[in-house]
């Protein structure tokens, strides 16, 4: 079974104490990357046999896509 991301864990999602990065994922492929500088969603994905990423930057109310391959 895999572990939900709940409305509720998403917004209030915070960088650790030591201001480090802290990650929350759905058990599956999908993660929230979480800084002192803005959040990212990771999705990964496969496509000819490679390990592809898809990122979306949320910082600041805007959204930046950014594709990681």
């Amino acid at each position: 079974m895999t572990k939900k991301l709940k409305d509720s864990i998403v917004k209030h999602a915070k960088p650790k104490a030591d201001s480090k990065p802290a990650d929350y994922a759905d058990g599956e492929k999908l993660r929230l990357h979480v800084t002192t500088s803005g959040n990212y969603w990771h999705y990964r994905y496969g496509w000819d046999g490679k390990g592809k990423e898809l990122s979306c930057r949320i910082r600041f109310g805007q959204l930046i896509t950014e594709l990681s391959i």
